[in-house]
């Protein structure tokens, strides 16, 4: 594995780490996201870095799109148990998950949680030092899903911000446990690229300009994890396209979906 490093505009070191050495995180002026997606497209994109393991080659293929006990029809949520309603957001690195989970559990008057900021404080440590810790993406996930089974089981009504690989292999089978709705979260390549921020191996952030030639390889990024993902994303109960929608109306429209309880 090649280990590129580079200098940060804080003089701290910025390291690319292999093929899957970038971790942007989605904070345009409308998508404030204190806590971010810690995910990241698996991009060569030199100056920032830190790892992802949604990328790591270990197939989950074995886990078929099987039906959620509490699944949903296009109409909402009438069919799932109205005392309880964890809804999971899930979606690509900068589509805004953490910011519209936000919003909607303020709509909702729910608490709301970043797996990753929870994953972080639980272990003590930065998303990206704990991966280097596994060494497959599938352990990293088996480890850490102890902390979305505690988030899950002690909060009946919220909202979860999940990372890009929340419904693959050990947080899928968290899921399919406790009463719940999956909601994968679509935006087109373009508006994703234009909320993206760059934060280091310890999680501060690095201001960094994209050039023309990084916006393309990033912009051919962001439409490689959206192919990536797109299987595993297949087993959500929801699909919501928030192209042209700010926040707010993207919030909205989830709320639609899943209906008032």
């Amino acid at each position: 594995m090649s280990v590129a490093v580079l200098s940060a505009p804080d003089g701290a070191a910025a390291i690319r780490v292999g093929r899957y050495g970038v971790r942007p995180r989605c904070q345009a002026p409308a998508w404030i996201c204190p806590g971010g997606a810690r995910a990241s497209v698996h991009s060569e994109l030199l100056g920032v870095a830190t790892r992802y393991p949604g990328h790591l080659p270990f197939p989950d293929a074995h886990i078929s799109p099987i039906p959620h006990p509490h699944a949903l029809g296009s109409a909402g949520v009438a069919g799932a148990e109205e005392s309880e309603l964890r809804v999971s957001l899930v979606g690509v690195s900068c589509v805004g998950t953490t910011t519209i989970g936000r919003m909607l559990a303020d709509r909702r008057g729910w608490p709301f949680f970043d797996l990753d900021d929870e994953i972080e404080r639980h272990f003590g440590t930065s998303i990206e030092r704990l991966q280097a810790r596994f060494l497959t993406s599938y352990s990293y996930r088996k480890e850490c899903a102890v902390v979305l089974e505690r988030i899950a089981t002690a909060n009946s009504d919220c909202v979860i911000a999940l990372p890009p690989s929340g419904l693959r292999d050990a947080f899928l089978r968290v899921l399919r446990r406790v009463p719940g709705v999956t909601v994968a979260v679509h935006d087109t390549p373009e508006h994703i690229l234009e909320r993206i921020t760059f934060y280091d191996i310890d999680s501060r952030r690095i201001d960094k300009q994209l050039t023309d030639e990084e916006r393309i390889l990033q912009l051919k990024e962001i439409k490689a994890d959206i192919s990536y993902f797109k299987q595993s994303y297949e087993r959500a109960d929801l699909h919501v396209t928030i192209a042209g929608l700010d926040p707010e109306a993207s919030a909205a429209a989830i709320d639609a979906r899943l209906g008032r309880t």
